[in-house]
């Protein structure tokens, strides 16, 4: 599912909610500048941004951050689950290609 969906249908959710709730300093600190779903491969496959449902990802984030929070997890947890997150949409933006007689590239 992380590399691939079906026509119509969104990766999981949490990609979409961070990059819609994330802050600017968020933003900056986890490398996503101003992209959105369509700058990642795993977020853009398919085309589908929308969530069906109506609910807004901006506000998914939030309740989820306020849940983990009052789950105990520190402020630097949550950060530590955003950074992995955003590592995976980053990861889903490189190219491999074949090398050369050793195959390194």
């Amino acid at each position: 599912r992380i590399t691939s969906q079906g026509p119509g249908e969104r990766n999981y959710h949490i990609f979409y909610e961070l990059l819609a709730g994330l802050g600017p300093s968020e933003r900056q600190r986890f490398h996503v500048g101003g992209g959105g779903p369509a700058h990642f491969r795993i977020t853009a496959r398919s085309g589908t941004f929308r969530r069906r449902d109506g609910v807004d990802d901006a506000d998914a984030y939030a309740d989820l951050t306020e849940a983990l929070r009052a789950l105990g997890l520190a402020t630097t947890e949550v950060d530590d689950t955003c950074a992995l997150l955003c590592a995976l949409l980053h990861a889903g933006n490189l190219t491999f290609r074949e090398g050369g007689a050793d195959g390194a590239h």
